[in-house]
């Protein structure tokens, strides 16, 4: 807000100055003139760009030269000079008369310059007027000025006011002129006022942020007051109080804020550093040092580009070109970079600008996140996932994923042999409804549902499935509840073909039935015994023989018969 009623003064400063009808300009310590109104330029009739190349005694008369310079030295010693008496010459060589005054401009206790203010008389018995005309307009002027303007006489009482001063003080114009600061304000302040006061009749000029304790409040006012000087003496002050509280309480504030970022800056775990629009390193932080291996007195002697991996330079410069081109109004890439050491690293960088006021770069933040186990472990990861998506596809056996609502989400290359179907053709279909007929369906339900529960105590079990040709194959499955993040993905079932295994046991299982059925037919001894010796058949006749022939079942015949007998059999199990 503070601002804003600055600007505001100083827009009413400027249209004042530039249609005041008096003539109006701003002269250096050397006499060069550095600023006219648009009064002057009309009565001395010149341009504003010409008027910049002149000196002051361009424009003075030779008749009043050497009394007017000796009066601008009083000014450039920082005296104010009133009721001057001068003759200007225009552009056209005309003689103009004017009255004015004179009075340094002094800032932080320096000369920086003077202004005059002027006016055309036609008889200097008018100067009384005029000048009772220039007092309006200091008034005027006083009076829209955002800050406290006043001045005092010698024995320190207010003989002039602004409304600026009624503000900063709280009291009225009647209450303040005529009145002392020991009349007026409380013991504290009056105390502070009298110091500076007693400075300035001293002969100093005060230009001071001034802390300022008043019923109990701070206040924070910026002080510039100088002395009145009348024929070498002293006989009043003048000044300006601009209350900066609020400035002061904001840049506290700021100040604050700006701890808390270094703090931030200190102790990220995350390497930041700035880099100007020539990809020189400002700064960086500690964490981003210990990352790149060089320390900050290094990085502060390198740019950008020296720490950036060379393949990734054209990438880095595409994006900051967009940067500053606005097309983007960050950079968010993965980039390598090269450590001190000479070790690649793996960033992930954000590239953020920090413009001033005027929307003109300062630097670009960049921030520093350290990716290189994560970027192994991708590169781990699709190296598994490839060699396992390979393995899956050359395997031997059926692999095949289930959603939860039995929808085909993967189908390997033998799948594809065994059903005679493509993956394109029954990917995302209902597996039920494909391949599985009949009253089976229902009990693959209830095993279907407690597999996605993960409650079946044994994931194997075999089931008929329909291929392309309509025949039937016997499938024996060993499946696997696949989650991500906790959540149910897929049932990965492997699938082995046992269609002929189990023709093969039918087989066996019937030539074994028969065999048993002629040797227990026979009125013979007969006894089955394996390649190693050990008795796993015998018939009715042998049960007669030796009464418990079923002790024998399993151990050798060495073990159970006589030498002789058992010397026979060896014979029947190695025939010369």
């Amino acid at each position: 807000m503070m601002k804003n009623l600055r600007d505001e003064s100083e827009i009413k400063y400027e249209f004042l100055f530039e249609n005041s009808s008096f003539l109006i300009q701003n002269v250096s310590k050397d006499g060069k003139i550095l600023h006219v109104n648009n009064a002057w330029c009309r009565l001395l009739g010149y341009s504003k760009e010409e008027a910049l190349n002149l000196n002051l005694k361009d424009i003075l008369h030779p008749s009043c030269m050497e009394h007017c310079m000796q009066l601008f030295k009083q000014v450039i010693s920082g005296k104010s000079v009133k009721n001057i008496e001068a003759k200007f010459v225009s552009k056209s060589n005309k003689i103009i008369n004017v009255l004015g005054s004179a009075q340094p401009l002094i800032i932080k206790g320096e000369f920086v310059s003077t202004y005059g203010i002027f006016k055309d008389v036609r008889d200097f018995t008018l100067k009384g007027i005029e000048l009772e005309k220039l007092t309006e307009l200091f008034k005027t002027i006083s009076n829209n000025s955002v800050d406290a303007i006043f001045s005092k006489d010698a024995d320190k009482k207010y003989t002039f006011v602004n409304k600026g001063m009624e503000e900063i003080t709280g009291l009225k114009t009647e209450q303040l002129i005529g009145k002392t600061p020991d009349e007026i304000y409380d013991k504290i302040l009056a105390s502070q006022v009298n110091k500076i006061d007693l400075l300035c009749f001293k002969g100093e000029h005060i230009n001071e942020i001034v802390k300022v304790l008043s019923h109990d409040k701070e206040y924070y006012l910026h002080v510039i007051q100088s002395p009145i000087r009348s024929n070498g003496r002293i006989i009043g002050s003048a000044g300006i109080v601009r209350n900066i509280t609020k400035q002061k309480e904001y840049e506290k504030k700021l100040s604050n804020y700006l701890n808390e970022l270094n703090i931030i800056f200190k102790n990220s775990p995350t390497g930041i550093i700035f880099v100007d629009s020539e990809h020189n390193i400002l700064n960086a932080n500690p964490e981003f040092c210990k990352k790149i291996g060089y320390s900050l007195a290094e990085l502060k002697k390198m740019t950008y580009k020296d720490i950036t991996y060379k393949d990734d330079l054209k990438k880095s410069n595409e994006q900051v070109k967009k940067l500053k081109e606005k097309v983007i109004t960050e950079i968010n890439l993965e980039s390598r970079f090269v450590r001190k050491d000479k070790r690649i690293i793996w960033a992930k960088v954000n590239v953020s600008k920090v413009n001033d006021s005027f929307g003109k770069l300062i630097y670009n933040v960049v921030s520093f996140e350290d990716i290189t186990k994560k970027i192994i472990y991708e590169k781990k990861l699709a190296e598994e996932k490839q060699w396992s998506e390979q393995l899956i596809k050359s395997a031997p056996n059926i692999v095949i994923g289930l959603g939860k609502n039995f929808e085909i989400m993967l189908f390997n290359e033998f799948a594809e042999k065994l059903t005679g179907y493509k993956s394109s053709e029954v990917i995302g279909k209902n597996w039920m409804r494909f391949f599985i007929q009949g009253a089976v369906k229902k009990d693959l339900y209830k095993l279907w549902d407690k597999l996605v529960r993960n409650k079946l105590a044994n994931n194997t079990f075999e089931n008929i499935i329909i291929t392309k040709s309509g025949q039937k194959k016997l499938i024996s499955w060993n499946n696997s509840l696949i989650e991500k993040e906790g959540k149910f993905k897929m049932i990965l079932s492997i699938g082995e073909d046992i269609t002929k295994q189990r023709e093969s046991e039918k087989f066996l299982q019937s030539s074994q039935k028969m065999l048993s059925t002629t040797f227990s037919a026979m009125d013979d001894l007969v006894f089955v015994f394996d390649k190693d010796g050990k008795f796993i058949f015998y018939n009715a006749v042998s049960e007669s023989l030796f009464l418990t022939p079923s002790k024998f079942l399993g151990k050798k015949l060495t073990k159970v018969m006589p030498k002789s007998i058992s010397k026979l059999f060896r014979h029947c199990r190695n025939p010369q």
